[in-house]
């Protein structure tokens, strides 16, 4: 309630005070800085009008353009320090991109990270890649007892999780083919399927 009064008055005749406030002609200036007001003082005393001394400043100097031209920087950084505290005259990598850590330690290191129950990306790949391998070693329930997850999720990851792959556009012959020779896996393995290529 106290917000909505508080508001209500700050709005209260807004625009008619914000007209009052333009027509009264030029703002007051800001104060000026106390080390400003004493450089001013010398010069008034040296006879210096405030009005040429602004126009000093807003010319250009030649002696001091052509004084800015003729520098040149030239700066080496320091040679590192090594640990002992000698300097060391190896060049630093220009390359730094972080190197590539081997899949399995790094599926070891999120291993620790990731609750039981659940399972990271690098996990899944590794799991699918064991199973894959050696399936009859690799089943449902080892990996369930491996990563301690439940049997029934195990079984659906197995069977749907597929890590994601690049499928070209094909023309409608290829896509025939691609059904016909799934049909054919589908006779062999005794499943049919039906495929991503369905119509």
């Amino acid at each position: 309630m106290g917000s909505a009064l508080r508001r209500a008055t700050t709005n209260f005749n807004v625009e008619n005070r914000a007209h009052r406030l333009i027509d009264k002609g030029k703002l007051p200036r800001s104060p000026l800085h106390p080390t400003t007001i004493k450089k001013m003082k010398e010069l008034e005393k040296e006879g210096v009008s405030m009005t040429e001394a602004k126009s000093k400043l807003h010319q250009k100097d030649s002696r001091l353009v052509g004084m800015l031209q003729d520098v040149r920087v030239e700066s080496t950084d320091p040679l590192p320090k090594t640990p002992d505290g000698s300097h060391s005259r190896r060049v630093l990598p220009q390359d730094r991109r972080p190197i590539p850590e081997p899949l399995s330690e790094v599926a070891s290191q999120s291993m620790a990270l990731v609750p039981p129950g659940r399972l990271s990306v690098y996990m899944v790949q590794e799991l699918l890649a064991k199973n894959k391998l050696n399936p009859q070693e690799y089943n449902a329930e080892r990996i369930a007892k491996d990563y301690t997850l439940d049997l029934k999720d195990t079984k659906n990851i197995l069977e749907y999780f597929r890590t994601l792959k690049v499928v070209p556009l094909l023309s409608e012959e290829d896509v025939e083919k691609l059904k016909e020779q799934e049909q054919i896996e589908g006779h062999a393995t005794g499943k049919l399927e039906s495929g991503p290529y369905k119509s």
